[in-house]
């Protein structure tokens, strides 16, 4: 087929995986397979995954080692085949025979079909074959990832300087036609941070700046820093975060979502409310759930959206004080120095070399993430999903097109991009380490004193610095 790659020799590796079973994985002969990034896309301790012995290539994937056909010849054996092989128009490997060697044409429809036909003894719905993700998106580093996201922003900002896209081609932000005709109309953009809700009148975003490809996700301790990080363009996911509308129904340990603390504390005060009348009862639990009640975190969920979210490529940024270990962590990791959601943003802009974004204006729902934005009319609107005295008045409204949470103009966007933009500037010197482990700027250290007569040691005969030292009289 056209634009596909010319023959590629594959090669057929025998893994065991604990509790994952027995594997085969397809991987181009010219590429090694990150046995840490295999482990992430299993989802088991990398101590559990290994590469199968001589012996147990004979007895359990039928075939001598450097001789593993990409076909499994044993019974309970899954196949996983690296992206890239699907495009080629033809693999050649192993046949199992010395004499003899296989190939395959046309790979991406052929590859499930042999494996599928070859599939015994695995469990009920257990597929034969996988595709495995991009590997060269997940980064092992924290300098890997650092390095990716600064070659993503100068791009950005290059992008940025040379052309503008249409507002309809461009989610998630207002062009420059669209923004001179909100100060034609002495609008300000829709704010994307904590969502319009009854009495509400938030506002925000806008601009011409989207933020780079890398992403971020955050622990569910960060969810305030999450929203700022979004209301200038930032891609933020929360582990263990969902909105409440997009989650089965179930009562508290069996799927239902607990309000983060940070998002219960805002929700109370926007509704007048305390914590407790936010999480149930009074008259908060009669209320909609808008803006951000509906974001909730589900416990369960951390790892899996930790994981998911590194083999995306996103970097993994934890609170100054927690525990987990950053060689527990799926992918590499950045682990904040401040501890207030005003000083980690400033540190995170800086470190990811994005302060720019607080001037760009690009924005993200701060309720889902999302970057799909709809622009509508008063008479647009569905009924219930602005408030009356709102909807009177205001001539705009913004709907994310991902969890159709209702933006408009207000005066709160203009003081809270203010804050943003005061925050961004305030920026520390760049801090960064490797695996997760915070990097210090260093103390100066004060000039060192000379050893005092009675603490320094004579100098051992026989070596160059006592050779030295006679040479020049320095003992005299």
């Amino acid at each position: 087929e056209a634009g596909e790659a010319e023959a590629e020799e594959v090669n057929a590796l025998c893994f065991t995986a604990g509790a994952a079973g027995l594997l085969l994985v397809l991987a181009p002969a010219s590429q090694q397979v990150e046995l840490r990034w295999l482990s992430v896309v299993l989802g088991v301790a990398r101590r559990r995954l290994r590469l199968a012995s001589a012996d147990e290539c004979v007895d359990l994937f039928g075939a001598v080692p450097g001789r593993v056909p990409p076909v499994p010849l044993r019974a309970g054996v899954r196949v996983l085949c690296h992206p890239s092989l699907g495009e080629c128009a033809e693999l050649w490997g192993s046949s199992g025979d010395p004499l003899h060697i296989l190939r395959v044409q046309s790979p991406r429809v052929a590859l499930p079909h042999l494996a599928a036909a070859a599939a015994r003894g695995l469990a009920p719905g257990e597929p034969a074959f996988a595709w495995l993700p991009p590997p060269g998106v997940w980064h092992g580093s924290l300098d890997d990832a650092l390095d990716s996201m600064a070659a993503a922003a100068e791009a950005m900002w290059r992008d940025a300087a040379t052309r503008q896209r249409p507002h309809s081609q461009r989610p998630g932000l207002v062009s420059e036609t669209a923004s001179g005709y909100l100060k034609q109309q002495q609008l300000q953009a829709p704010n994307l941070g904590d969502g319009g809700s009854d009495g509400d009148s938030d506002g925000g975003s806008g601009g011409g700046v989207v933020a780079p490809e890398l992403g971020l996700v955050v622990d569910s301790s960060l969810s305030v820093l999450a929203r700022k990080l979004r209301m200038v363009g930032v891609d933020t996911r929360v582990a263990g975060e969902v909105i409440k509308g997009q989650q089965p129904a179930g009562g508290e340990g069996q799927g239902s979502p607990a309000l983060s603390p940070a998002a219960a504390a805002e929700a109370a005060a926007a509704n007048g409310g305390g914590a407790e009348a936010v999480r149930g009862g009074g008259r908060s639990a009669a209320r909609r759930n808008v803006g951000l009640l509906r974001v909730g975190i589900v416990p369960s969920l951390f790892d899996e959206h930790m994981r998911s979210a590194a083999l995306e490529g996103r970097l993994i940024v934890m609170n100054a004080g927690a525990k987990r270990a950053a060689g527990a962590l799926p992918g590499a990791a950045y682990r904040l120095l401040a501890t207030d959601a005003s000083a980690q943003f400033a540190e995170l802009l800086a470190v990811l070399e994005l302060s720019g974004l607080v001037d760009a204006g690009g924005s993200r729902c701060g309720i889902c993430n999302g970057d799909e934005w709809q622009t509508l009319r008063p008479d647009e609107v569905e009924a219930g999903q602005v408030p009356h005295a709102v909807l009177r008045v205001q001539p705009v409204f913004y709907r994310c097109g991902a969890c159709m949470q209702m933006f408009w103009p207000g005066d709160k966007y203009e003081s809270t991009m203010d804050g943003l933009r005061a925050e961004g500037r305030d920026v520390p010197p760049r801090r960064a380490g490797t695996a997760g482990v915070a990097w210090r700027p260093p103390v100066p250290s004060a000039p060192a004193r000379p050893p005092t007569e009675d603490r320094r040691r004579p100098p051992k005969t026989g070596t160059l610095h006592s050779t030295m030292r006679m040479k020049f009289s320095l003992d005299e």
